[in-house]
């Protein structure tokens, strides 16, 4: 029997569906009062913050000089940025801007006198990393602003964070101070706005660092792009952000490691004609991420020439020549999620080559001229396998995340197998892989959320 009831989890839907999901990328810092909280405050104490004008535009002012009674002890960090900021894929921060610290207050040795950056837990429970900017002890005077650079390595990619600062010598003795902040910057990755920041794709490529992501608003771009850089390209929406290579050549041309591509309809790639092109070509490449877009009406949607560890995930693929082409030594490449629909070949692959079209979780990819049948009611074919010789968990209908049965829409059947599953872990009696939405090999509030965010979507009409 579950402890968690059916109406207990619903009312977690409820829940979550009027709750503020951030959405975080890393760009340059609004360093205005509205942007910053004060941290918490032990009682009887008080640090003031105020909006400061500085040589290098609006910044944050500490300042416990000229506040009767104020004091600044028994304080972790001063102020902490209302925005909820994400850990890039590489693991890396990089913040720069420029700081002043002063402290009049000569009491203290020099060695003990810092101002620090901090890296919090969203709930501001837990310091995920610190690291000095201001050090009396390393030449650094009152007084002075500077301009820092400081890297933060070796975080978890993906974890949520605060930015704080504060001092870093637990001293608990009164004193008093001023320490100021401005043009605070995540750097690298920065965002890039196309057509805001550049009128099209391949300048803001061409303009952008390692690292960098660039967003990509609604419209259509008539280009021929090469992505030689670390980049995440996103769209706005896939529906109606479009990469269009007007049949000359290739629509997208990736010759970078740790590429990702998502959001986008890319299409007319030339087709039936010289030169061939593709939508996606990946070219001696690795770790090439390939999601959520439409790929259509080209000579081939996705090739991959001898590049390995590339994940093609929640593409719809459709009206091709070729739907995904793999060649030349091209190894190791994850391929699940996928809608291949109407195209001339499905996939044209080498036989000797090894890559993988499951999730590992019973689930493959949608094919639409499998004609298996679905023995057990689970939404992926039993007969007929494996599907071209590749996908031995065939879905049924065109995937749609959060869909656990597989029938086309995201609703309360899907909340029931849930249910059914609550809190089992893999290898458990009940456990279900397909309610494992993001394959932790658990089933619990990650992927309720899910659900959430995909509440009553259907498969579209493709």
């Amino acid at each position: 029997m579950k402890t968690t009831s059916l109406s207990t989890l619903f009312l977690f839907i409820i829940y979550l569906t009027i709750q503020t999901i951030p959405i975080s990328l890393s760009w340059p810092i609004d360093t205005t009062i509205q942007s910053w909280k004060k941290a918490t405050i032990p009682q009887g104490h008080y640090v003031n913050i105020a909006q400061t004008t500085t040589p290098y535009g609006e910044g944050i002012l500490i300042d416990t000089i000229g506040h009767p009674g104020a004091t600044e002890w028994n304080y972790t960090f001063f102020a902490y940025h209302n925005q909820i900021f994400t850990v890039p894929e590489n693991g890396i921060i990089e913040i720069s801007g420029y700081f002043y610290y002063n402290d009049v207050s000569y009491v203290v040795t020099p060695s003990r006198k810092y101002i620090a950056i901090y890296l919090l837990q969203p709930d501001l429970s837990t310091i995920i990393a610190t690291k000095h900017i201001l050090d009396y002890a390393n030449s650094d005077l009152p007084d002075i602003w500077y301009h820092r650079t400081f890297t933060i390595q070796d975080l978890t990619p993906g974890q949520q964070y605060r930015l704080a600062f504060g001092r870093f010598d637990h001293f608990s003795y009164e004193r008093y101070l001023q320490a100021a902040w401005a043009a605070v910057d995540l750097a690298p990755p920065h965002l890039i706005n196309v057509p805001q920041d550049f009128p099209t794709i391949q300048e803001a490529i061409n303009n952008a660092t390692n690292g960098d992501t660039i967003q990509v608003n609604h419209g259509t771009y008539n280009e021929n792009i090469i992505i030689n850089k670390t980049l995440t390209l996103i769209g706005k929406n896939k529906t109606t952000t479009t990469i269009n290579a007007n049949k000359n050549g290739h629509a997208i041309q990736i010759t970078a490691n740790n590429v990702t591509i998502t959001g986008f309809t890319i299409k007319n790639s030339s087709q039936n004609q010289l030169p061939i092109g593709a939508a996606v070509l990946i070219n001696s490449v690795i770790n090439t991420k390939i999601t959520n877009n439409i790929i259509t009406t080209n000579q081939h949607g996705i090739s991959l020439q001898n590049s390995n560890n590339t994940l093609i995930v929640d593409n719809i693929i459709k009206n091709n020549t070729v739907g995904i082409q793999i060649a030349q030594n091209s190894n190791n490449n994850l391929i699940y999620h996928n809608s291949l629909i109407n195209n001339t070949r499905q996939t044209q692959i080498e036989t000797t080559l090894i890559n993988y079209w499951d999730n590992g979780f019973d689930e493959g990819n949608y094919w639409s001229d499998y004609a298996g049948q679905d023995l057990n009611g689970d939404g992926v074919g039993d007969t007929i396998l494996p599907w071209g010789n590749i996908d031995h968990y065939p879905l049924m209908n065109p995937y749609l995340e959060g869909d656990i049965n597989h029938n086309g829409i995201v609703n309360i059947a899907d909340v029931t197998l849930l249910t059914l599953a609550w809190q089992t872990t893999h290898g458990q009696q009940n456990y279900n892989p397909h309610a494992d939405l993001n394959m932790d090999n658990i089933i619990n509030i990650i992927d309720v959320t899910i659900i959430v965010q995909n509440w009553l979507r259907k498969t579209p009409g493709i």
